[in-house]
Parts: structure tokens; sequence; C-alpha cells
């Protein structure tokens, strides 16, 4: 067995690189004994923790994730915001903690959450703008698309259907 501090290089105990040199550590939360790179036990920011004993201690989420962009990230074209649970609007978050930018301004300006069916509309067609004046609530998906069908009759592009009648996608 290693004595605590001890290094050798790694083709001396077999675990992959030859010239790699290694030292033996003990976890500063666990006290687990492991093989740690000479090179990472040197650097500033090593905190002589674990794998696991790093992982709870950050716990990955929120702030203390490493990929913590502050509470806003992108997806699906919307921008989606963060929320805790001591927020009056949590309770319009997804499982992740967020929820779409614009439903969340919309709620805020109507001071209540919205319902889960009730549908955001943006006027312009620009998903990221998220000016309460350029928003309108639809009380439902069925509503919310027939306003996109009558502005596209009124603008003269219907959209293609094939033999048996169905629409196609993406087609105008």
């Amino acid at each position: 067995m290693p004595i605590e501090g001890e290094i050798r290089r790694d083709r001396d105990i077999q675990l992959g690189n030859k010239y790699i040199k290694l030292i033996w550590l003990a976890c500063s939360s666990c006290g687990k004994y492991r093989w740690v790179r000479l090179a990472d036990a040197e650097k500033p920011n090593f905190t002589g923790l674990c794998h696991q004993c790093l992982l709870r201690a950050r716990n990955g989420k929120g702030h203390l994730s490493p990929n913590w962009k502050g509470g806003v990230k992108r997806g699906g074209g919307y921008i989606w915001i963060f929320l805790t649970p001591d927020s009056p609007f949590y309770a319009m978050a997804n499982r992740h903690s967020y929820v779409k930018r614009p439903r969340l301004i919309m709620a805020q300006h109507l001071g209540r959450c919205l319902k889960p069916e009730e549908e955001i509309h943006h006027s312009n067609e620009v998903k990221t703008d998220d000016v309460y004046e350029n928003l309108t609530l639809f009380p439902n998906k069925a509503s919310h698309i027939s306003h996109h069908r009558r502005n596209e009759i009124l603008a003269g592009r219907e959209r293609r259907r094939n033999s048996s009648g169905q629409f196609i996608n993406g087609g105008s």
C-alpha cells in the first residue's frame, strides 16, 4: 500500500499512460485514498475532493452548477427563465424550474399564473421579442392556430395540402 504523498509514474502502477506522474492522496472530505495526476494536484483550484464528494458538494443544481448562466437559457427558439420555488409564478415552471419568458412576462402583467392551456402569441412572429406590447394571450391552442390560419388566408398564402386533404408541414 502506498504512503500518502508518494509519487509514482503511471507505468509503475499500470493505470494507462506510462509518462504521467501520479500522487497518492486522500479525499479531504471522505478520506478515501486514490491516485491523482500530479499536475492536477498542483493547480491552484485543486480541491482535494474525490469525484463523488465534488459532485455532492456542488450538487449540480442552480448557481452551484458549472454550466450555470444566470438562470437564462435558450431552447426551441425561446428564452427560458429559471424560477425559484418561492416565486409566485413557480407553478408555471417545468420540472427543471424553467418557464418560457413570454409566459412569465404575460403572467407578471396579469398578476396571476397562466393556465397550461393558455398560449402566448408574438405579433411580429419573433419568438425572442418579448416586450409586452408584442404579446397576445389566447385561451387555448385552437384559437391561436385559427388566428394564424386567418392571417394566412388574408395574406393570400394558403397552406398546401396533399391528395387526401391533409396539410403539408412547412409549406406555404
